[in-house]
């Protein structure tokens, strides 16, 4: 006799040998690093947020006392942010591959989920944040140069360089692929695990050169560098839920989320990216 079942089979105990794959997650990294000020506001209602940006103030020099002082132009500018980013997925289960299974479908397919919506966020806000730096010209180095241990704290050191001099340094962070992870780890000037090994956060490398340094397969061949007030992001709405099919013997497993990410016009100084060849 043969039974026919869905087609999620992948994870059916006959093809697997009884045994559950072990998939690698990873954890929400730059997310974490966003500015969510402003997600209250568009939370509940609307899908519009604008933000003012006030403009930096001059002082004038070499005037005589009680002269007339001359009146500067004071312009505040706004930033629209808007929610423009929708992201949907569903399975269906059946009822007979849930019992063929060595393991719950519904749990295993929960958490395949919130990977790939950790794993989306990550890579729209690390795109937002590159976009913005490259645009304005906040880059360095070159795809034709290689970083090595002994180089890749020099190179550190121009991008903190580079934030510093734009007054752009609260609590930056830089964001590099594993193999830049290794280099900066074999680096002698490496402050490694400092906090403890009890505490330590999800893809965290360690410290150099003042920054948190955190380890990602989102980036390709270059280093980026932010702080916490660079890249605007809010979720507006995640949606989740399990239905059972009307006229069949399976589930349907449901997820929707709303989200936006942007980097206000005076927020892009606060980023930089270091090309290399890695």
């Amino acid at each position: 006799m043969t039974i026919v079942t869905g087609t999620n089979t992948i994870i059916k105990e006959s093809i697997l040998a009884k045994e559950v794959t072990r998939l690698l997650d990873k954890e929400l990294v730059v997310a974490p690093r966003a500015n969510t000020t402003y997600e209250g506001y568009v939370k509940w209602q609307g899908d519009t947020v604008s933000i003012q940006t006030f403009p930096n103030i001059s002082w004038a020099s070499g005037t005589t006392a009680w002269n007339d002082i001359s009146l500067s132009t004071f312009t505040i500018t706004k930033d629209q942010l808007v929610v423009d980013q929708l992201a949907t997925f569903g399975v269906a289960i059946t009822n007979l591959e849930e019992i063929q299974s060595n393991l719950s479908l519904r749990e295993q397919v929960a958490q395949r989920m919130m990977y790939q919506q950790k794993d989306t966020l990550d890579q729209f806000i690390i795109s937002k944040a590159l976009a913005a730096a490259v645009a304005w010209g906040y880059v360095s180095g070159d795809y034709s140069t290689a970083l090595t241990k002994d180089t890749v704290y020099p190179a550190l050191e121009a991008i903190r360089v580079a934030l510093s001099t734009r007054n752009a340094f609260d609590q930056a962070a830089i964001f590099v692929k594993p193999a830049i992870a290794s280099l900066i780890r074999q680096s002698s000037l490496f402050d490694g695990y400092r906090e403890g090994l009890d505490v330590r956060k999800n893809a965290f490398v360690g410290r150099m050169s003042g920054f948190e340094i955190y380890e990602t397969n989102n980036v390709g061949k270059y280093i980026l560098a932010m702080d916490r007030n660079s890249v605007h992001f809010a979720a507006q709405w995640t949606g989740f839920k399990t239905t059972d099919a009307e006229l069949g013997f399976r589930s349907n497993i449901l997820w929707e989320m709303a989200y936006w990410a942007k980097v206000c016009t005076e927020n892009a100084k606060r980023m930089h990216v270091y090309y290399h060849s890695n």
